[in-house]
This record gives structure tokens, C-alpha cells and sequence, in this order.
């Protein structure tokens, strides 16, 4: 599914109660528009779902754990939205492969778990509200090629 840059506005409603809905979506692509309001929990039943594009949009609310469901996911799109809380673990996402997550309003400290995210190529968390230090199962991913956290907040 993709109605990326489409001018679309308002929530997303996204029902997945048939079991074939779920098991046929591979992509999710909804970037580029004005949706708003919090993402739908009903998400992390796309099971075969590997690339989610959710980025340059207005969505608000925390990053749900949902995404430990989608074991299949390679690319994380949620940049430029409205998000707040912590980021999300990822550590059980082992093909995933771009993660992006800045402009958001996310706080706290990055998590030391994306050692066995051994695929991750690119993690960029920028202009966001993170402190503390640079977890160091970063140092563990040998596939990774771009760390992006410039304008993180040291905590010190």
C-alpha cells in the first residue's frame, strides 16, 4: 500500500481483522501527507509487513511496541512526525536495516539492545531529546554505515 504524498489529512484508520490482510501487506506506506493523531495498535498485526513509511507526517502519541511483532521489517520510517516518549527496543528485529526517527520529541536514553539488529545499516535519531551516552552494542553492528545523532542533548 502506497499513498505517499497525496495531500491526505486526518487519522489513520487501519483495520487488519481479516486474516489475509495481514498476512498480504509487505509495505505501508502512507510519508508525505498531514495525517494525524496516534498510530494504530492494529498495525503490529502485519505480520509480513517489511518496509513502514510513516515519516513527514503529524502523528502524535509514544512509539508502541508493536514493531517487536513485525520480525520481518527491514525499513523504519517515523522521522518529522510529533512523537514523544522513548524510543522503542529493537533488538528482535534482526533484518531491519534503516531506522530512522528525527524530528521527532523523543526523550530519554537510547537503549542498549540493537546488538542483535545485526542488518542495521543506518539508525538516525536526530534533533530529538536523548541523553546520556551512545549505547555500546552500537559499537557491536558491523554492518553499520551511518549513525546519525547530531542534536541530542548530553545530560551532562
Amino acid at each position: 500500500l502506497n499513498i505517499s504524498s497525496n495531500l491526505l489529512t486526518g487519522p489513520v484508520v487501519y483495520n487488519l481483522t481479516e486474516e489475509s490482510y495481514s498476512e498480504q501487506l509487505t509495505q505501508f506506506s502512507i510519508s508525505d501527507n498531514f495525517f494525524t493523531g496516534t498510530l494504530p495498535e492494529e498495525l503490529g498485526n502485519a505480520l509480513s509487513l517489511y518496509d513502514l513509511f510513516l515519516n513527514n507526517n503529524e502523528f502524535t502519541g509514544t512509539l508502541s511496541q508493536f514493531y517487536d511483532t513485525l520480525e520481518n521489517l527491514e525499513i523504519l520510517f517515523l522521522q518529522n512526525n510529533r512523537f514523544t516518549g522513548t524510543i522503542m527496543k529493537l533488538d528482535g528485529l534482526k533484518y531491519l536495516t534503516n531506522v530512522d526517527v528525527s524530528g521527532n520529541k523523543l526523550t530519554g536514553t537510547l537503549l542498549d539492545g540493537f546488538g542483535r539488529a545485526t542488518a542495521l545499516k543506518t539508525f538516525a535519531a536526530s534533533s530529538n531529546c536523548f541523553h546520556g551516552s551512545i549505547p555500546s552494542s552500537f559499537c557491536e553492528l558491523d554492518s553499520l554505515e551511518v549513525l546519525a545523532l547530531d542534536g541530542l542533548s548530553s545530560g551532562t
